[in-house]
């Protein structure tokens, strides 16, 4: 949970953040929508202890985050970002930072769940994922996601260059993966956001609407 936090960038006037105070109960799904520049990847960021807050607390499981290393955070979660690290070597060597002991079944099956079911697993990979186009990229980030197969999920913009049918194929498959898990999800699009326990609207740095979808749609 978030209490009232706040947040300004270093060297910044304005602020990123302002008195944000949400909640995201264990096994819920929160999507998290806005116009750019709203400050959502940052309140992504800052649960996953990026940065420091100014001003507030956040607290996981009634523990100041403060007090939990980062790694510790990334450790139990399955986490995309806007950028992900690739490094020089195969689609193999690149999932297998996921975690220990996967087998090459598990990796292609991966890998048909994200429609890169073309690549193989020797095929090269240049450092930081050059010879890859933007939503081969996602892809390969969320096959690792759901091969990590943590409880908690982290989601920035995960497929805003993936096409509409790819995206929906994707969400399908992460979603039936998630079903018990608690997910935060980052999002300009707003489609297929009636399947949220959670929409959590922002604009200018703070929090102007929350509820379910239904909620949100009777109160236009």
């Amino acid at each position: 949970e978030m209490e009232h936090v706040g947040f300004t960038f270093p060297n910044e006037w304005r602020k990123t953040l302002n008195d944000v105070t949400v909640k995201f109960t264990a096994g819920t799904k929160t999507a998290i929508v806005g116009p750019s520049g709203s400050g959502k990847s940052t309140l992504l960021q800052l649960l996953l202890n990026i940065y420091p807050v100014d001003q507030g607390e956040i607290r996981i499981n009634q523990q100041p985050i403060s007090s939990l290393h980062q790694e510790d955070l990334w450790h139990v979660a399955n986490v995309v970002l806007q950028e992900n690290h690739f490094f020089y070597g195969t689609i193999r060597s690149n999932l297998q930072l996921a975690k220990d002991g996967l087998t090459d079944e598990e990796m292609k099956t991966a890998l048909e769940r994200v429609n890169l079911a073309h690549f193989s697993l020797d095929d090269p990979v240049f450092e930081m994922g050059e010879n890859l186009s933007g939503g081969e990229k996602q892809r390969l980030a969320i096959a690792r996601a759901m091969l990590r197969g943590k409880k908690s999920w982290f989601l920035d913009e995960p497929t805003s260059s993936v096409d509409a049918v790819t995206e929906q194929t994707i969400y399908q498959h992460l979603f039936e993966q998630a079903k018990d898990d608690t997910v935060i999800f980052v999002s300009h699009r707003l489609n297929g956001l009636e399947k949220m326990d959670q929409i959590i609207v922002m604009d200018q740095g703070k929090v102007v609407e929350s509820g379910s979808y239904e909620a949100l749609m009777q109160r236009k």
